[in-house]
């Protein structure tokens, strides 16, 4: 069994890093260059109503909706590309679905760059390498018995492995990389380090047994002699 899990894990690992190195990593919108529609509806609209809209427009193109605030009667549409034809036809649709009479010179279409990815997660790289640091010493104290570097070095390849699995997830599953994938990474590193500790602790409760064992073994030999 376990021989299968490596293998299963070894395939997907290599079919990820490949597809991360031929089609890259499906970013979010936050992370490449887009496109920013404002549209000024002046009546009360839900985003369900633009969503229905919006996909009928843009079709399978990402796209972010949003009320803007105060009055939230102002629609913000972020999406990759925005075309003339495209334009034309959301404003049909928005003129048609609330009773309005705009134009497309209505619409403020703005350009948003991309924000760079690392400087999102670099923020956060010190907390993340104090928990694997806290972790490992943590899993080698308590763990000593079985071998405190060997410990160690299982724990942070644990940790390492999950975090790479979970890109390769990402990447195989088509899935989006957005403002959540610190919070994605610290999940599976908190999941990691209870799978590996209870993997320890098992070890652990198997050495123990092992050694009261042959502690008794050895008692019976004596009184034998």
């Amino acid at each position: 069994m376990k021989k299968i899990i490596r293998a299963i894990i070894a395939i997907l690992l290599v079919i990820g890093t490949i597809m991360i190195f031929t089609t890259g990593f499906n970013l979010g919108l936050e992370y490449t260059d887009s496109k920013k529609v404002t549209i000024y509806i002046g009546k009360d609209f839900t985003l369900e109503e633009a969503r229905e809209i919006t996909n009928e427009v843009f079709g399978d193109q990402k796209v972010r909706l949003e009320k803007l605030r105060p009055f939230e009667d102002v629609l913000s549409i972020t999406t990759r590309e925005v075309s003339d034809e495209q334009i034309e036809k959301l404003n049909e649709a928005i003129n048609q679905k609330y009773e309005l009479e705009n134009t497309t010179e209505d619409f403020v279409i703005s350009d948003l760059p991309a924000a760079e990815l690392k400087d999102v997660v670099l923020p956060y790289i010190p907390t993340i390498l104090i928990f694997v640091i806290g972790l490992v010493a943590y899993e080698m104290i308590v763990y000593h018995k079985l071998g405190a570097i060997k410990v160690g070095l299982e724990t942070f390849l644990t940790i390492l492995l999950a975090v790479i699995l979970l890109f390769t997830a990402i990447e195989i599953t088509g899935l989006t990389i957005n403002s959540y994938i610190i919070a994605e990474i610290l999940t599976v590193e908190f999941i990691a380090a209870g799978v590996i500790t209870i993997f320890f602790e098992n070890r652990f409760k198997k050495l123990k047994v092992t050694r009261e064992a042959e502690e008794n073994e050895d008692k019976k030999k004596e009184k034998e002699e």
